[in-house]
């Protein structure tokens, strides 16, 4: 609502706000992904979201979430997302490239991976690894 009312008002059960303005707002919506694996966090995606965030799981794992997930939303503009911590400097390449290959068979649009690198040049380096192993496959 503040990103596409200026000033927005808003009168709720919990929050109530009058007269806010978000400034400068945004040139065009910004898609909401919900994350998460409980029952509950699937179904707010599905009913609140615009995409949904798979936490924690391999890639046999994977399939079943998202077919729960396309039940109620086919669509593919509702985007499945799915965060990793695949780090090529501590992991076999073959490993992340069968993984990657495994999520997109089950129906992942994105992987968001997070090296365990704990200094920025061993992090810089694990993502360009990364790249190289990943991107445009």
């Amino acid at each position: 609502m503040a990103w596409t009312e200026d000033p927005a008002t808003f009168e709720g059960e919990h929050v109530s706000f009058r007269d806010v303005r978000v400034l400068p707002q945004p040139a065009h919506p910004i898609p909401i992904w919900i994350g998460g694996m409980s029952e509950r966090a699937l179904r707010r995606g599905v009913e609140k979201g615009d995409g949904h965030q798979i936490i924690g799981v391999k890639p046999h794992e994977a399939a079943p979430v998202i077919e729960r997930l396309r039940r109620d939303r086919p669509e593919e503009t509702f985007t499945i997302s799915l965060r990793t911590g695949w780090d090529p400097q501590g992991m076999d390449p073959d490993e992340i490239r069968a993984e990657a290959d495994a999520y997109a068979e089950a129906g992942v649009q994105h992987v968001v991976s997070a090296p365990w690198r704990s200094d920025l040049d061993s992090w810089l380096r694990s993502m360009e690894l990364l790249a190289e192993l990943v991107v445009g496959r």
